[in-house]
């Protein structure tokens, strides 16, 4: 146990750059894996991606673009929302992109059309992530990523959060437990393997941590601190101001610890 534990303290740094790759190969993993769109409105957070990528940000809910409306219709599978047999062959169709042109175009024609009708009700949502996507599906666009592809480029943009967020819980936990070695590397490493699915898709939430993580540092060392330089409190305010920016369902405890900053300071 002894050894083990020096072992730890030796090679902590290392053992967390090994959680985040963990955690990078996990999301990328299941990023790949699962077919477009899933259940959790993937295809109304689509949408968004698409406008904020043409800096077309909505003004109410609109509906969705002929863009993304064709895009859902051509590379959208039915197996988040149907089952097997309710199919005539007891099976699942194959992906419209794989039909012959000519059925290709009237199914995703026909199929765009109801898309282009609906409105997208996440258009309320705050943009951060979404012009961060947005940006990232451009970048992706430069590189000559196209076609489906690109919605996995997208996706993937939640490797480096997932990785990211495992190194913000490290130094979350090594503030809070600065003299706890078990605590500084068990919180890091449940975040690395912790089955997260929010990261397995394109939507807002999977921002939500990582910001809520880096307000929650910046917060710790202000209380932490008796007279704390302005440029923490300026950072902290600024990674307060974005977990607001990234969706409307904040994590629990976010008003609790802003009112505990809000009253040190006043005191």
């Amino acid at each position: 146990m002894k050894a083990a534990s020096r072992f730890a303290a030796r090679h902590e740094r290392k053992l967390i750059l090994l959680f985040c790759a963990i955690a990078a190969l996990r999301v990328f993993t299941f990023c790949a894996a699962f077919p477009f769109f899933n259940n959790v409105d993937e295809q109304a957070h689509l949408d968004l991606v698409m406008k904020y990528a043409r800096a077309d940000v909505p003004r109410d809910l609109g509906h969705y673009s002929s863009e993304s409306a064709n895009s859902i219709a051509l590379y959208g599978t039915p197996e988040y929302f149907m089952a097997p047999g309710q199919f005539a062959t007891n099976d699942f169709p194959p992906p419209n992109w794989t039909l012959p042109v000519e059925q290709r175009e009237n199914v995703v024609e026909r199929n765009s059309a109801w898309w282009r009708s609906n409105e997208n009700h996440e258009s309320g949502e705050p943009p951060l992530y979404y012009g961060t996507a947005g940006l990232w599906l451009n970048l992706g666009r430069a590189l000559g990523v196209n076609g489906g592809w690109l919605f996995y480029w997208v996706r993937l943009l939640n490797v480096f959060v997932a990785a990211t967020t495992v190194w913000v819980g490290y130094v979350a936990a090594k503030l809070v437990f600065p003299v706890r070695e078990f605590m500084r590397l068990s919180v890091p490493l449940l975040l690395a393997i912790w089955p997260q699915t929010t990261f397995y898709s394109i939507q807002s939430d999977s921002f939500s941590a990582l910001w809520f993580g880096i307000a929650f540092v910046g917060l710790v060392k202000l209380l932490q601190s008796e007279r704390p330089p302005l440029s923490l409190a300026i950072c902290t305010g600024l990674a307060l101001a974005a977990t607001c920016l990234v969706s409307s369902q904040q994590p629990h405890g976010f008003l609790e610890l802003v009112g505990r900053i809000t009253a040190r300071t006043k005191s």
